[in-house]
């Protein structure tokens, strides 16, 4: 369960600083990935992508599952691994 309010917390906060870079206006903070940058799209993916395989813990079976924790901790590390 902590997992999954984590995961919430760490998409609340990717998206507030997507925000703050493009409500400043500030060239220099838009130029990070995030907004409006050329791989924006991989910036994104890293930043969406821990958000949506947490919330996957929401859901009791897959919190009581050994399995099903490995099967999403498994597709997180190769993600991770894939993105870097």
């Amino acid at each position: 369960m902590a997992f999954a309010a984590l995961g919430l917390v760490l998409g609340y906060g990717f998206l507030s600083e997507a925000f703050i870079a493009h409500y400043s206006g500030l060239r220099l903070e838009m130029d990070d990935g995030s907004v409006g940058a050329p791989f924006s799209w991989s910036s994104w993916f890293i930043q969406v992508t821990p958000f949506v395989i947490a919330q996957a813990f929401w859901i009791p079976a897959c919190r009581r599952s050994l399995a099903a924790a490995g099967l999403i901790s498994g597709i997180a590390l190769l993600i991770a691994i894939v993105s870097r």
